[in-house]
């Protein structure tokens, strides 16, 4: 069904198209992490924030077996949603989680997830 969703979105680029396959692909394998990560890139591309928590929230309830990179990748997409909503303790949670993820995460995301949790450690 994901095929079939990027397909579609290559084709058409209808962003609503795209987002009902992935609601779909959700409905058919609830318990993978694939339809989640797609939707929660495209909604991260339309900066629909609150969307992306919704989602991501959802699939690391629903998902137990996530492989390490889409994790590493979720959570960070998960921790800036957070952070856009100022929701900055929720966001710290995930920054903190990913700077403890030594070895796995890419420097990028360290240094994103260390820039956060410096500045969140100030305000408070």
């Amino acid at each position: 069904k994901l095929g079939n969703a990027s397909k579609t979105f290559r084709e058409s680029k209808n962003t609503e198209d795209f987002l009902q396959a992935t609601n779909e692909a959700i409905a058919l394998s609830p318990n993978t992490m694939d339809g989640y990560s797609y939707r929660a890139y495209l909604l991260s591309n339309l900066k629909k924030h609150n969307e992306i928590i919704s989602v991501l929230e959802k699939a690391f309830i629903k998902v137990s077996d996530i492989d390490w990179g889409t994790e590493i990748r979720m959570r960070k997409m998960l921790a800036d949603a957070y952070a856009a909503t100022n929701q900055n303790e929720l966001a710290y949670e995930h920054y903190a989680w990913l700077s403890n993820q030594t070895g796995v995460t890419d420097r990028n995301t360290m240094e994103a997830a260390a820039q956060f949790i410096k500045e969140y450690m100030v305000e408070e």
